[in-house]
């Protein structure tokens, strides 16, 4: 029994890492620093161990003024209902909240930050600047979104590297989705080499030169400016997808029937 829990705890452990390890590079597309952790790490002697301190500092990250909901509710009741409540101790981190950025918080030490230089955000106040990063510190760090989906920062600094290949070779559909919108969805088409094989009520579906398909859809659900955004989806292979009304239906787990009621009552949309 005993081999058996120490066997779990192994690989519950391996499974956490491998998840984080996973997240952190997902932020590490959407995020641009000054200057490479590695490179400095060594300068010091002891890279993998000064590596380590600092991937497990962010157990200390704390978002600050960027969790605005968190303090804009404690601090109600302080300042507006007027609770009979010592806020001694809350009155520092309200402070920090106010006049800085984000932080590393430990129960010896605070490390603090500016607020950044830059925040732009669209007209639906979701983080976006399509030109440069939405958010930069006065040190270049950097975080770069379009329209609230965090990209990597070569999509919006030099969009003549998107490629038909490299769409295809992104696995996030939202970051495919920013990709096509940043050439257009006929370079897409022309570059990806795409076949049309079957239109119907649910899309278009396009066929690659290497045997593998995606459907073309319009989101239901219109743009601040009336306008409806195109979707391209990966669908199953072309044995068991042969129409866009399946592709749709499989990017559901659905199979077409089903869909079709679901549909039809409303219950799910393209």
């Amino acid at each position: 029994y005993a081999a058996t829990a120490d066997a779990t705890d192994d690989a519950t452990r391996d499974a956490t890492r491998a998840a984080t390890r996973a997240a952190t590079d997902d932020l590490r597309r959407w995020f641009t620093g000054v200057g490479d952790m590695y490179t400095i790490a060594n300068l010091f002697g002891n890279p993998k161990f000064l590596l380590g301190c600092a991937f497990g500092a962010y157990n200390f990250w704390n978002g600050g003024n960027q969790w605005s909901g968190w303090c804009g509710m404690i601090s109600f009741f302080r300042h507006i209902v007027r609770l009979p409540l010592d806020f001694s101790k809350w009155e520092h981190y309200e402070m920090a909240a106010l006049h800085g950025g984000p932080r590393l918080m430990h129960k010896n030490f605070c490390i603090i930050s500016d607020r950044p230089r830059t925040l732009k955000v669209d007209e639906q106040n979701r983080p976006h600047c399509a030109n440069g990063p939405f958010c930069q510190w006065s040190d270049g760090t950097a975080l770069w979104a379009i329209h609230g989906v965090r990209v990597p920062a070569w999509i919006v600094a030099h969009p003549d590297r998107i490629s038909g290949a490299a769409i295809r070779a992104e696995e996030n559909a939202e970051i495919r989705r920013v990709m096509i919108e940043r050439i257009g969805i006929e370079k897409f088409v022309r570059d990806a080499n795409l076949t049309p094989v079957q239109t119907d009520d649910c899309g278009r579906l396009y066929r690659l030169d290497d045997g593998t398909q995606m459907v073309e859809v319009i989101n239901a659900t219109p743009e601040p400016d009336g306008s409806f955004r195109r979707f391209f989806l990966a669908t199953g292979p072309s044995g068991e997808i042969q129409t866009a009304a399946q592709a749709v239906a499989d990017s559901f787990g659905l199979n077409i029937e089903t869909y079709r009621a679901l549909r039809a009552a409303g219950m799910v949309e393209v």
